[in-house]
């Protein structure tokens, strides 16, 4: 990412002041990040259950990685490592009040020296401007904007986050109204605790990994609306930033451990021009930022790693977890054929097409 830093500033300086014709060629780009979303609770990643159609629905155009990884089980360094195209030992981002170092490439502001607008609209206690966050973008909303510490958060607001459907609102006039070429990123909520309303208009039952799937039915709906007003010379990638625990290894939620559940994360890519598809190849979120620089969809294989540190209330280190996943760590049931007959049916009869 830096040699296309210095790529990027050399475009710069030959075409001039505002937009070069090369930029103003090139589409639009669109991340979308569902919080604590786990690959399989997602339709067309094999779940029963029909907690997400509108993603299912973008499948048919897009490719569908099934064996994406995230580079932490938490929102910030996963994030950081989404955001930089580096592995979270390298971006240095692991606990909370930890700042995104300056000289770190950032893809808001590469995108930025390219002539895009840029716009960032965050449902996360994570991403702040006080740590950094707010480099490259020229428009930033914040659900928590005054903060300094996303545990002010946890305190004194028990994590209530406004619902997605408000963020969503926020985001809407940019992707309609922006002259192209922009760049923006989405990071709503999902399926995040507390499982609380408005999820409760989906009933799927009362235990908690039935809230869970409501509450992403819900995010679903809200990211929906979203899909519906971008413009087709949009690059769109949708993911999570991790997954969620339901007890498979004794554990709840996330955060706190580096197995599958919390690893692995949907990634689907609807780019112009490429055909749909389904890669079974492992894919690590931090290979995203620098394959959108260079224009190409990221590559598969080789090996993703993982980095947790486990902290005291006081900040001090407990415990360092690393976990390095390779090809030969995919499971065959991950990666089950994908009917995509049956899915454009099924799923569009959700939606309530014919």
């Amino acid at each position: 990412m830096r040699k296309l830093l210095i790529g990027t500033i050399g475009l710069c300086i030959l075409s001039g002041c505002g937009l070069s014709e090369a930029a103003r060629e090139q589409p639009n780009v669109l991340i979308v990040v569902l919080d604590a979303l786990r690959a399989d609770h997602v339709g067309c990643y094999g779940y029963e259950r029909n907690t997400t159609p509108n993603i299912d629905a973008f499948a048919r155009d897009a490719v569908v990685y099934r064996n994406a990884y995230a580079t932490s089980s938490w929102t910030k360094p996963s994030a950081t490592s989404l955001l930089t195209g580096l592995p979270v030992h390298q971006h240095g981002v692991y606990a909370s009040g930890h700042k995104l170092p300056e000289d770190t490439p950032y893809l808001p502001a590469e995108y930025k020296m390219q002539g895009y607008e840029t716009a960032a609209f965050l449902n996360t206690a994570f991403l702040l401007p006080s740590k950094g966050y707010r480099r490259g973008w020229d428009h930033f909303q914040h659900v928590f904007p005054e903060i300094d510490d996303a545990w002010d958060v946890v305190r004194n607001h028990s994590f209530c986050n406004p619902h997605d459907g408000a963020l969503v609102n926020q985001a809407l006039p940019f992707v309609r109204e922006t002259t192209a070429p922009w760049f923006a990123y989405v990071h709503m909520f999902g399926p995040h605790a507390p499982y609380d309303e408005p999820q409760r208009i989906y009933d799927f039952g009362e235990e908690t990994i039935d809230l869970y799937d409501a509450k992403l039915r819900y995010a679903d709906e809200e990211l929906g609306r979203l899909l519906a007003a971008v413009p087709r010379n949009t690059i769109v990638i949708i993911t999570a930033d991790h997954g969620e625990e339901f007890g498979e290894h004794g554990g709840t939620q996330h955060g706190k451990t580096l197995y599958d559940e919390v690893l692995r994360v949907p990634l689907l890519i609807r780019w112009p021009g490429q055909e749909p598809r389904v890669e079974t190849g492992l894919v690590g979120l931090d290979r995203m930022a620098p394959a959108l620089l260079e224009g190409k969809l990221p590559e598969t294989g080789g090996e993703v790693r993982c980095d947790l540190e486990k902290r005291y209330p006081d900040g001090r280190i407990k415990k360092r977890l690393k976990r390095i996943i390779t090809e030969a760590d995919i499971d065959p049931d991950h990666t089950p054929a994908v009917d995509a007959d049956a899915l454009r049916r099924e799923q569009l009869e959700a939606l309530g097409y014919s």
